[in-house]
């Protein structure tokens, strides 16, 4: 049964990274071009310098905006946050001896 939580958790590590990385990507770039388009040149370069503050922020203006959580951008966040969580849990599980 350790093998399998083990291996398990190698499979749950090797699909999450490569999302991760793309996805972060792609939500970071998201964050900056949102950031211009409402803030300008300033509000991007902070946007660009500190990823996460910047997601969380640019992700509760675009919530309240809409008046849902249900909107590209937040639910893109909410599923790279989801997949990270995953992620963790494969490496627990890959890790456990």
């Amino acid at each position: 049964m350790a093998r399998f939580t083990e291996t398990a958790g190698c499979v749950i590590v090797s699909l999450a990274y490569p999302i991760l990385g793309i996805l972060g990507l792609v939500i970071h770039i998201w964050t900056i071009v949102i950031a211009y388009e409402i803030s300008g040149l300033v509000g991007a370069a902070i946007s660009f310098m500190l990823p996460v503050l910047a997601q969380i922020y640019w992700g509760i203006a675009a919530w309240q905006e809409t008046g849902t959580i249900a909107n590209p951008y937040c639910l893109a966040v909410i599923g790279y946050f989801v997949v990270l969580v995953l992620g963790g849990i494969g490496v627990a599980l890959a890790d456990r001896n």
